[in-house]
């Protein structure tokens, strides 16, 4: 029976992995798998390019790494972009398309007979191809299946990475990776940015279809093999060490990775919104610097310096998009008489600020017990705020600035 030809390209369902990855579903007849043939249906014409930096292979086991320290003998892969990768830095000027292939590798959809040099099948229908960079190139009968191959490559590639991004995004990097006054400092961040519990975050991705339709039960699904293809290499780490990453021994929580579930992919996907999403808000803390300054250096010198240093829009700043602006932090006109300061030295905080001095001073475990009294008194919805009461203003009414941030 014949089959519609369609292609997905799927970069990562979680953007977790820095590996590069081309895919293919819905083969041309049912129960094979589809040809890998060079630029089949490349949907980008052969201008895809691609390049990673040192460290790209991602995995180092246990016995790769001594070799390192033994002999100085590199994993595979380690640095094999290194060079084109470099050369770009000394030869940008005057640099045409046609020029690319020599600082770039080629991404085309599919990859060369020659260039294969091994083939993987980590699930019924899926086939991982590993091309002379190790770059895998994924190929599945179906969406699911090629799901399954994208989770199954990125564990592959970039397990414990995961693993940091996940526990980050739950909150628990202190206990992943040992008490420190900075993970604490992360955890407690992230925790009031999406405090979600486990069964809030399996429930987010089992609505999907009630939200979305079609396009939803095919997320939902993709998903739930993502998390499938990542258990099934989790499972052979129990079994070959080669293939655990030597990151884990230094790990506190466990030696072996946990298995996973969709609640991580949540996870993930929630820090990653936080730092993309996260700006503005800081208007308190840029008065407070502003005020810092001119009593330090005098008025009109402190006024200089704080717009030196302060956070501003790069006009020079490189952007994907090139025919359009994207103005950020520009302040408008001002008008000076409608300009109030808090207080010189004034205690303002906002539920998170002094966790990070109260930990230099006071030990790690009183910034631990700093960061469960915040969870304790979460709000449902978690904006940014400023409250003037009455009998502090002219008019003698009550002024507010509320700045909602992230009730996601």
């Amino acid at each position: 029976m014949r089959h519609r030809r369609s292609l997905v390209a799927v970069a990562a369902l979680t953007a977790t992995s820095l590996a590069v990855v081309t895919a293919q579903a819905a083969p041309a007849q049912a129960g094979r798998a589809p040809s890998h043939a060079y630029r089949a249906n490349d949907f980008a014409d052969g201008r895809a390019k691609s390049i990673l930096p040192p460290g790209e292979n991602g995995l180092v086991n246990a016995i790769q790494a001594g070799k390192y320290f033994t002999t100085g003998k590199r994993p595979p892969h380690s640095q094999d972009q290194l060079r084109k990768y470099t050369r770009l830095l000394y030869h940008s000027r005057g640099l045409t398309n046609a020029q690319l292939h020599k600082y770039f590798l080629d991404e085309s959809f599919g990859v060369r007979k020659r260039h294969i040099t091994r083939a993987e099948k980590p699930g019924r229908g899926v086939t991982i191809y590993r091309d002379r960079h190790d770059i895998p190139h994924i190929y599945g009968t179906t969406k699911k299946t090629m799901a399954f191959g994208a989770g199954y490559a990125q564990a592959e590639d970039r397990l414990f990475l995961m693993d940091v991004l996940r526990h980050f995004g739950e909150g628990t990097l202190a206990s992943f990776l040992g008490p420190s006054c900075q993970f604490e400092q992360m955890d407690h961040d992230q925790l009031l940015l999406a405090p979600y519990t486990r069964k809030r975050a399996i429930a987010q991705v089992n609505r999907l279809p009630r939200e979305y339709g079609a396009q939803g039960r095919i997320a939902k699904s993709m998903i739930y093999r993502y998390v499938a293809g990542v258990n099934a290499y989790v499972e052979q780490t129990r079994t070959h060490p080669r293939k655990l990453p030597v990151d884990y021994f230094g790990a506190v929580d466990s030696a072996t990775p946990r298995k996973w579930g969709v609640q991580d992919v949540v996870a993930i996907a929630g820090l990653i919104g936080g730092l993309f999403g996260r700006g503005g808000g800081i208007e308190v803390a840029n008065a407070r610097l502003l005020e810092y300054l001119q009593r330090t250096l005098g008025a009109r010198a402190g006024w200089s310096a704080f717009h030196q240093f302060r956070k501003n829009n790069d006009p020079l700043a490189p952007t994907t998009v090139v025919d359009r602006r994207f103005p950020y932090e520009i302040p408008g006109r001002i008008k000076r008489s409608a300009i109030a300061l808090p207080d010189y030295g004034a205690r303002i905080t906002d539920g998170t600020a002094g966790t990070a001095a109260r930990c230099r001073n006071s030990g790690a475990s009183r910034a631990a017990a700093s960061i469960l009294h915040a969870l304790s008194v979460l709000p449902r919805d978690i904006n940014n705020e400023l409250v003037v009461g009455a009998r502090h203003t002219r008019a003698h009414h009550p002024l507010a600035v509320f700045g909602p941030q992230a009730s996601y």
